[in-house]
């Protein structure tokens, strides 16, 4: 079977964060559990939290199927997957998911819904999807019916132009997209900072 798979858009620095994080927090319940012991329970329920969080992180992946009746994005999570057939779909867009990640959505008649992401800016990565991962998606969206499956696929092509041109990300077509959480830009990209083109959500 034919996949595409979508980049991870994270970096080293964000995942440092994380685990400092853990292990303050850890830490610290374990200074509180030695002053009180009626806290020993969370000092237990805690590391399968993180041991499920951690799992869900390592199984997260989005993909393009292209091999069936229609392209499909698979977004797999821990147990579940979620499947949305590109040409059938109600709505494809483009919008922010309020973290600084400009994510590709997609949304089928039958309430399901699977996304995944394009371009990142936050404090620790600013990173596009490749140019060809871009053009996957375009083309998968090519003959789609879906609602702003037209608007979203050029703007895809429009990236990948960019990306390919060794042009920098927070100048790219999508960041106005992103919700950039990096500062003030050092350029302004062609879908600017009013939000998706597509966004019908």
């Amino acid at each position: 079977m034919t996949r595409v798979r979508f980049t991870r858009l994270t970096s080293r620095q964000g995942a440092v964060w994380g685990l400092g994080t853990l292990v303050v927090a850890v830490a610290l319940l374990g200074y509180l559990v030695a002053q009180d012991p009626s806290l020993a329970v969370y000092a237990l329920v805690l590391p399968v939290l993180l041991l499920v969080l951690v799992a869900v992180a390592v199984r997260h992946r989005q993909w393009l199927e292209l091999d069936g009746a229609e392209p499909v994005l698979v977004q797999r999570r821990l147990i579940t997957s979620e499947r949305v057939g590109l040409h059938t779909a109600g709505e494809v867009s483009l919008h922010t998911n309020g973290a600084g990640t400009a994510m590709l959505w997609a949304h089928g008649k039958d309430r399901s819904r699977a996304f995944a992401p394009v371009l990142a800016l936050t404090p620790y990565v600013q990173r596009s999807q490749p140019a060809e991962v871009l053009d996957a998606a375009a083309a998968a969206l090519e003959g789609s019916r879906a609602k702003g499956a037209a608007v979203v696929r050029e703007q895809l092509l429009a990236q990948a132009a960019h990306v390919r041109s060794g042009g920098a990300v927070k100048a790219s077509p999508l960041a106005g997209l992103a919700g950039d959480l990096t500062g003030p830009a050092r350029g302004t990209g062609a879908a600017g900072s009013a939000g998706s083109l597509a966004d019908g959500a």
